[in-house]
């Protein structure tokens, strides 16, 4: 079954150039691109033309059989409708709310989330009646529902800091530069961590909670005391710069149920290692060329640019966003049968015409490969030839 992305409102829709569609209060279109997902987005927000209190708005969780997992960028933070908007409930098997969801929705007082969201970005509800009003604060913290959704500056006051038992997502840049803290106790029901939760935590020692679905970018960023990261299984998503320039990071465990790597995740981290001139962290391939070359990496910098022919290595798992892009003169690619996971193909050589792609599996395994189709949309490479066969685009 595909996926469906609740994104943002009509204007959002011209821009893209993508087919409008109106469900009551609402407005869809398809995408999928943006989040190298394994099968199609919808994205929807707000009408222009809404003129109701919120009360009346049914966010539906699955559109023409497809499920609704997310709203993003100011999908209802419209001028026109912002001000009208009394109530409104997020039903679950929502994943993730964008940036400015719902900021300066000044009447907004009465807000339902679900325990599945994985992802809360910046400025969410900042605005609203309900972040605003003092008797939804307690102890410097905020939640709706079992979401963290902000901090007062003296909420953290010492080295450790305990959440609600029953947290299941914290927010954007909660606890980011926060140089003291050392511990968060009560990860066990974290689902998500959003964008920059922890960056620049200078002392924290992070140890993830087994139902954890998604890193957030730049989630851990900038976190010099961490020395390793094991990734429980169940994790899906690891997004970009998740633990960029974590200079003592040296060992990283990722499980087989991690589907995506964003550009960048271990950027500057001691736990990449080198393979001719690729950059590897746990089974996965990284981004390669010399602008993402950590300090400890660059004394020994290959030159790939002229690199026509790519064999990635026997046993990798998956590659992650962009990881061809250093090879700009690549004409062959040689895959093994042991990736379970593709993000994209995207080489910055322009040649993707004349790109020959070489599976070491057979035809089922390759529509296996989580996201193995993307080759289809975003290339136009003509054929993937297997070891039985060729498939065609």
């Amino acid at each position: 079954m595909s996926v469906v992305t609740l994104i943002a409102a009509c204007f959002a829709l011209a821009s893209c150039g993508m087919e409008e569609q109106t469900y009551s209060a609402l407005s869809f279109r398809m995408e999928r691109e943006s989040t190298y997902e394994n099968e199609d987005h919808y994205a929807v927000g707000l009408t222009y033309m809404y003129e109701g209190t919120g009360a009346d708005i049914v966010i539906p969780t699955i559109k023409d059989g497809i499920p609704v997992t997310e709203i993003n960028e100011e999908g209802f933070s419209n001028q026109d409708v912002s001000s009208k908007l009394t109530t409104i409930t997020v039903p679950e098997g929502i994943k993730k709310i964008g940036k400015a969801a719902f900021k300066n929705c000044a009447q907004l007082s009465s807000i339902t989330l679900p325990s599945t969201l994985e992802s809360i970005e910046a400025d969410a509800f900042v605005g609203t009646a309900y972040y605003n009003n003092p008797e939804n604060w307690s102890n410097g913290a905020l939640y709706i529902g079992t979401n963290l959704i902000a901090l007062s500056d003296t909420a953290v006051s010492g080295d450790v800091f305990t959440l609600r038992e029953d947290t299941t997502c914290i927010a954007y840049g909660v606890f980011a530069n926060e140089k003291e803290l050392k511990e968060v106790r009560n990860c066990e029901n974290l689902v998500g961590l959003s964008e920059n939760v922890f960056s620049n935590c200078d002392a924290l020692s992070f140890v993830f909670g087994s139902k954890i679905k998604r890193i957030g970018k730049d989630v851990l960023s900038s976190c010099d005391s961490l020395t390793s990261i094991t990734i429980p299984v169940g994790a899906e998503r690891i997004e970009s710069g998740a633990f960029g320039y974590c200079k003592n990071l040296k060992t990283v465990t990722i499980p087989d149920s991690v589907k995506f790597i964003g550009e960048g995740a271990f950027v500057g981290s001691a736990a990449v290692e080198k393979q001719n001139g690729m950059y590897i962290v746990d089974g996965w391939l990284l981004e390669s060329g010399n602008y993402y070359v950590g300090e400890q990496l660059k004394s020994d910098y290959v030159d790939i640019s002229e690199v026509e022919d790519v064999v990635i290595p026997e046993g990798i798992r998956g590659i992650a966003v962009d990881c061809l892009r250093g090879f700009k003169s690549i004409k062959k690619l040689t895959i093994p049968a042991s990736v379970k996971s593709i993000c994209n193909f995207a080489t910055e050589s322009g040649n993707q015409n004349s790109l020959e792609v070489v599976y070491s599996g057979t035809k089922e395994e390759w529509g296996k490969i989580y996201n193995s189709d993307c080759w289809k949309r975003y290339t136009n490479i003509a054929t993937i030839s297997c070891s039985d066969g060729d498939i065609e685009k």
